[in-house]
């Protein structure tokens, strides 16, 4: 760029430039190098997977959430995402993919994934602040992407364990149902209690039975 200064002495005209470097602001990642897993941004090495999931190109994670570089630091209200530097609504669908690895599409916007990585018992499904809660349903409509309608009316899981019935008296692990031994309430998984020395769901009717007569089991609550 040039800058140029005029001076103007009777009929003569005299002009002077300066060339003048625009301002280019300093790269603070010339001289860093990230170790396997991290990327460069504004001088600092920060992870690219963030809560077990991997950001997308341009994304590091920063306070357990996907976020550009340009939206480092920055807090946006209830309702908005940050894009490109700047605090927006971010209009999405169940389908769409307008929204980032840990981001859910919550009343047709973009919001932070709180339910990302929660378990809860069967039966119930995550909703906002990580809440376990059964929400009814007439058809997967009225469930959020990831889950579907479950035969009793109410929205379930369809990853893992939270989608499956299993037979009385056998739990769910990893998408099977099991007979789990155990000597105790510990032994069990969420939303599960010992009796008799197996893991029920705390919705199997023999959950609430304490234990049975010597020669009796449980069937559908009652001892026989």
């Amino acid at each position: 760029m040039k800058l140029c200064a005029v001076a103007v002495l009777g009929l003569l005209t005299l002009s002077a430039c300066e060339s003048v470097e625009p301002l280019v602001p300093p790269d603070l990642c010339a001289a860093v190098a990230c170790p396997p897993g991290q990327a460069c941004a504004e001088g600092r090495c920060l992870a690219t997977t963030c809560r077990g999931l991997t950001c997308g190109p341009g994304q590091v994670c920063e306070r357990e959430a996907c976020v550009e570089v340009a939206c480092l630091g920055v807090t946006c209200p209830d309702g908005q995402r940050c894009r490109q530097g700047v605090c927006a609504r971010v209009s999405c669908t169940r389908d769409s993919v307008a929204c980032y690895p840990t981001e859910r599409c919550v009343d047709a916007a973009c919001a932070f994934d709180f339910c990302l990585g929660a378990r809860c018992p069967q039966g119930t499904v995550c909703r906002e602040q990580a809440m376990c809660r059964s929400v009814l349903c007439s058809g997967d409509f009225a469930c959020e992407l990831g889950e579907r309608c479950g035969p009793e009316g109410r929205c379930v899981s369809t990853a893992g364990c939270a989608a499956v019935r299993c037979p009385q008296g056998t739990v769910c692990r990893d998408s099977a149902c099991l007979a789990l031994p155990c000597g105790g309430d510990a032994d069990c998984g969420a939303g599960e209690v010992c009796r008799s020395g197996a893991c029920l769901a705390s919705t199997d009717p023999c959950a609430a039975v304490s234990s049975c007569p010597p020669g009796q089991v449980c069937r559908d609550g009652v001892c026989g």
